[in-house]
């Protein structure tokens, strides 16, 4: 009997391993107190998944290194087959960005520089011990997630006009038959980012942990896999944890020690646990089964939920376990992992800045001094309040283009900052007056406090409460 152990998961958290379900439970579970809504940002060529028709899709794992922390404390480097941001709306600007905070983004004092962090944290400290009404929440923030997808349907080139009056051209998914075919330029068959939010993604990894990893992808066999050992994730190890088809572990002990880190009892390593499994259809043959993921099926796929609201995603058909429906070998070539990394990069400081309007900090008022008797009075500097930023439009910019795919794919399947100002010297003294009584300092002038505003939680016209270009 021939046994498979998931070769992919070696190495891919250091020091942890795991495979891609693993990986993807522990982190959530470290962030699930960090959530927030908000609206999303703006992309062009990506794809939304329609809420009146279906789509055939196949995902493509990519090898995106990233840094990670599973306690808001120690950074590793993690290996993702999509690639995660974290996102910040602003309610009152109605603006996002891609937080710049880096993996320590919760830690107040060890994240990296990011504006949408540091009015998050503003609103913190401003918001302890008040009451619900008096609280302000001008900015949140969420996880995103990205995947490269090839979408094997039809795409239709549509016209759109920019902000700045210049015409552009978006590919947007149509259904097969679409009358606008003859109107548009159009092709079937694009390799896209699916960008999406934490409902969509969990919703791809149960039906991967429920569904399809009971597929082999060796021998092509639908729930024919099944698990013969959990072993320790060290592969010069490999100590026996436990056998989950003769154990008295329950099934919360089994899940405990298989989605979070294990120290192995044998050689002190400290990550996540390895299996052994077998396939009743490779044992006929003797070949090497490999337990199959989302990465290696085609899916057709459709949205539910009403435009503007929450939409979920729904997986209508799939297929076994088998390569991709592309006959033509040139397109076939250029079906690659996309740089997600770079599309959905952190945004710079100084573009967070203008669209959300956040001025330089003024410099901090000099120390109050203290009046001596029998001496002159102190001189008070001039206090100038800040002047406010003017509002700036964000520069608008053309739709950033994907490579053309050419040809058609088939497929068989059933079913200002502001200005800071100068501080200003102090004015020559004046004579002593001997009778004169100390000149207290004047008061600093009240600022008006920002009157608290409802973030909006959707964004009309949008599937899934958000703007274009992000869902789930």
């Amino acid at each position: 009997m021939s046994y498979g152990k998931d070769e992919n998961q070696l190495g891919n958290v250091v020091p942890y391993g795991g495979n891609m379900s693993q990986r993807a439970r522990a982190l959530s579970a470290s962030r699930k107190e960090k959530k927030g809504g908000g609206g999303g940002l703006f992309f062009t060529d990506v794809l939304k998944i329609p809420l009146d028709h279906s789509r055939f899709l196949r995902l493509i794992a990519g090898a995106y290194l990233q840094s990670v922390s599973f306690d808001d404390k120690e950074v590793i480097q993690a290996q993702y087959e999509y690639w995660m941001y974290r996102e910040h709306f602003h309610g009152i600007h109605g603006k996002s960005a891609i937080c710049s905070g880096g993996p320590l983004f919760m830690s107040k004092n060890n994240r990296e520089p990011c504006s949408g962090c540091d009015i998050f944290w503003d609103d913190y400290d401003h918001n302890k011990g008040k009451k619900k009404a008096e609280r302000v929440k001008r900015i949140s923030m969420r996880d995103m997630y990205a995947f490269t997808v090839w979408d094997y349907g039809l795409w239709l080139k549509i016209p759109r006009k920019g902000d700045d009056g210049k015409d552009y051209y978006d590919w947007w998914p149509a259904p097969n038959g679409d009358p606008r075919v003859n109107q548009f330029e159009h092709r079937y068959g694009r390799l896209v980012p699916w960008p999406m939010g934490e409902t969509y993604k969990d919703y791809l990894l149960d039906y991967n942990d429920k569904t399809v990893q009971h597929d082999c992808a060796t021998c092509g066999g639908v729930g024919t896999v099944y698990t013969v050992a959990k072993i320790c994730g060290n592969p010069n190890c490999e100590h026996e944890v436990y056998d989950p088809n003769n154990t008295t572990l329950t099934q919360e002990q089994q899940q405990a020690i298989t989605t979070k880190p294990y120290t192995c009892p044998k050689c002190g390593s400290v990550g996540f646990i390895n299996e052994l499994v077998s396939c009743r259809g490779c044992e006929q043959v003797g070949t090497t089964p490999r337990r199959a993921s989302i990465f290696d099926i085609d899916m057709e796929v459709t949205a539910t939920g009403s435009k503007g609201q929450q939409t979920y995603l729904q997986i209508l058909n799939r297929s076994e376990p088998r390569a991709m429906q592309v006959f033509d070998t040139e397109i076939l070539k250029t079906i690659k992992p996309l740089p997600l990394d770079k599309k959905f990069g952190p945004t710079p400081l100084d573009i967070q800045k203008r669209i959300w309007k956040v001025a330089d900090a003024p410099p901090p008022p000099p120390p109050p001094q203290t009046a001596t008797p029998g001496a002159p009075p102190p001189q008070v500097a001039p206090q100038v309040m800040p002047q406010a930023p003017q509002p700036q439009a964000a520069p608008q910019a053309g739709p950033p283009m994907m490579p053309s795919m050419g040809g058609a794919a088939g497929m068989t399947m059933p079913g200002m900052p502001g200005t800071p100002v100068a501080p200003q010297a102090p004015p020559p003294a004046a004579p002593a007056a001997p009778a004169a009584p100390p000149v207290p300092a004047a008061p600093p002038v009240p600022q008006q406090p920002v009157a608290p505003q409802q973030m909006p939680g959707t964004m009309p016209g949008m599937p899934g409460g958000n703007m274009p270009g992000s869902q789930g």
